[in-house]
């Protein structure tokens, strides 16, 4: 099996990652002020690791195949 037919039995993160930084950002404007911090790290696999913090933590897991699209 190769990295391409393995990318399909992944459900994508990286859609839930931009809509969870779209929901924090508006949080941060609605309040008038806050902070947030983003960390992307790569893993095996050619994966990445997303940390959101805002308050609480996020994290996602998105594989390379998904930015090729």
């Amino acid at each position: 099996m190769n990295e391409n037919s393995d990318s399909c039995l992944v459900h994508p993160e990286l859609p839930r990652v931009i809509d969870k930084i779209i929901e924090v950002v508006r949080g941060l404007v609605e309040h008038g002020f806050g902070e947030a911090t983003i960390r992307i790290s790569i893993q095996k696999g050619n994966k990445r690791t997303i940390v959101i913090e805002s308050g609480k933590s996020y994290q996602y897991t998105v594989h390379f195949s998904e930015l090729q699209n």
